[in-house]
């Protein structure tokens, strides 16, 4: 799949080069909000005005990088749809017409979703992922660098917002299978229902036929309930989490400052 990247050599590039600068471009605009704020903090007019340009600068810098890896990341799926599609098409001109008449609509699906399918879900993740693990990076090193303590602990609480939705997941998924099995039988149902109306009222058996619509209706919609409450319940979960390493960030933030080990203008750069 590397041949494609190759395909816009010159994007690929850039993408690859300006990730890296931007996360680190993200990282000082994080940082450079301490000097603003202690700055404030101690009625230090001179060092505000410095330390303000300084913000300003390397928020203009985050924003203009990520706005061309956006333009890069753009450029080259279009260039990798472009060179897929073009394989496909060659691909199937290829085929024998034997082959084509029994692979007809498999040839037409995967020019048309399948192509729009491997762009989503193989390239543009892997784009993202080297994004994110260049993020990861800087992040991780420059915490550590400011204190051990709280990213342990951000850490800690990272891991457990993602372990605990992975282990409901699977719960989760067992869930929407049987309600997806559960919504055939009540479409089953009322399709067999209304394609024997006639029958039904010739034997005046309404009441027995509204009674099992009522059972199948009451099933499928405990089910689909019960599906609702756990997905809300995992994504919850996830945004406890966040607000805990929140919380526990400015508090611990909050103790490292009153003790001498960093300023609040560091522990609010800390949260960014």
């Amino acid at each position: 799949m590397e041949r494609y990247f190759k395909k816009d050599i010159l994007s690929s590039v850039g993408y690859m080069i300006c990730v890296p600068i931007s996360c680190f471009a993200s990282v000082l605009f994080a940082l450079s909000i301490q000097p603003v704020i202690d700055s404030i903090l101690s009625m230090n007019t001179a060092t505000f005005q410095k330390s303000a340009l300084a913000f300003a600068f390397w928020g203009l810098v985050d924003i203009g990088l990520l706005l061309l890896i956006e333009l890069l990341t753009l450029r080259l799926l279009k260039n990798i749809n472009i060179a897929l599609k073009d394989d496909l098409c060659s691909s199937v001109l290829r085929m024998s017409y034997q082959e084509y008449v029994a692979k007809n609509s498999d040839a037409l699906s995967i020019l048309i979703n399948d192509t729009e399918m491997i762009s989503s879900c193989y390239f543009s993740s892997l784009l993202s992922l080297y994004r994110i693990l260049w993020s990861f990076f800087f992040s991780i090193v420059t915490a550590i660098r400011l204190s051990p303590l709280i990213t342990i602990v951000v850490l800690l609480v990272g891991v457990i917002s993602v372990w605990i939705p992975r282990l409901m997941g699977g719960k989760i998924d067992a869930l929407q299978l049987a309600l997806s099995g559960q919504k055939e039988s009540y479409n089953k149902t009322v399709k067999d229902m209304l394609d024997g109306i006639a029958t039904i009222k010739t034997s005046r058996s309404e009441p027995f036929f509204a009674k099992r619509h009522h059972r199948s209706n009451l099933r499928t919609e405990n089910l689909d309930y019960t599906v609702n409450c756990k997905l809300y319940l995992a994504t919850w979960f996830s945004g406890l989490c966040s607000s805990v390493a929140y919380i526990a960030t400015l508090i611990l933030g909050g103790l490292l400052a009153l003790r001498g080990h960093m300023t609040a203008g560091l522990g609010s750069a800390f949260r960014s």
